[in-house]
């Protein structure tokens, strides 16, 4: 390649390869930090589904607790847990579903469990409804026919089910944030081999335009010049210092003292042959 190629080469490569680094550079910390934060968000999204999964059976704890207090006391006192419980369970069901949107196995589960809970709470009511009739044997045998009980079983099961989705989805997003952590340390580590090849380019390129600012060594008698511990023509030294093509012309002063001088020379003949 021409010394002059080679020159503005290194020169495009200095002035152009440090904004593609600043723009990747910038990229990469860009993505690095979104992923971190959809990273931190699905798991706040994770530990808010599991916090309101808590809610649901805690209120549904406390619902059968004022039924179970109240038929064994006959004091509507008891009822109070029930009566604050019962309201909420649609309402945290309903964020569970703001949550969970988006996740087919995960609504199908919510459908499921919003089932269970109803039932669950309508059963309740009815045994406090036979109480509150005077029909008390009525109640207890409701309790007893374990109905209740297997309706919160399934509850349980269903809960725990979403507990692992939740478990499982929270791994494969986890296992896609390393992955994508991992790709771009590779390309932090790229960028930086690429700084180094580029402090190398800009080094060579100094070391040239060093070596320009030398002076030339010329013969004062042949006129040429010593290159590389040559002597060669000027018109070699520029094509291989600068990669220039050299081709010939002639200086109108110098046309003129030519043709100055064949006038001359026509004019001495003739004087000689007349």
């Amino acid at each position: 390649m021409p010394t002059s190629a080679r020159f503005r080469w290194l020169i495009a490569v200095s002035l152009s390869v440090p904004l593609a680094l600043v723009c990747l550079s910038a990229w990469v910390s860009y993505d690095a930090l979104e992923s971190t934060r959809s990273s931190a968000r699905w798991v706040v999204r994770t530990y808010e589904v599991r916090e309101r999964l808590r809610d649901v059976m805690s209120d549904l704890q406390d619902v059968e607790t004022g039924q179970r207090g109240y038929l064994l006391t006959h004091q509507e006192s008891f009822l109070e847990p029930h009566e604050a419980a019962e309201p909420r369970i649609p309402l945290r069901l309903a964020e569970l579903q703001t949550l969970l949107a988006g996740k087919p196995l995960q609504m199908e589960h919510l459908g499921q469990l919003q089932s269970l809970a109803k039932d669950k709470v309508d059963h309740v009511n009815r045994g406090i409804d036979f109480e509150k009739a005077g029909n008390h044997d009525a109640a207890v045998a409701l309790v007893n026919s374990g109905y209740g009980q297997s309706k919160m079983t399934a509850i349980r099961q269903v809960m725990a089910a979403m507990n692992r989705e939740e478990d499982r989805l929270l791994a494969e997003r986890e296992g896609a944030f390393s992955q994508r952590l991992g790709q771009n340390q590779r390309i932090a580590i790229g960028v930086v081999a690429v700084q180094l090849t580029l402090i190398t380019l800009v080094g060579a390129l100094l070391w040239r335009v060093t070596r320009l600012q030398r002076f030339v060594t010329a013969c004062a008698w042949s006129k040429t010049i010593k290159y590389e511990g040559e002597w060669i023509s000027f018109e070699q030294y520029l094509e291989r210092q600068f990669g220039l093509q050299v081709t010939h012309g002639i200086n109108p002063a110098e046309a003129k003292k030519l043709l100055d001088e064949l006038r001359a020379r026509r004019e001495a003949e003739r004087a000689q042959s007349g």
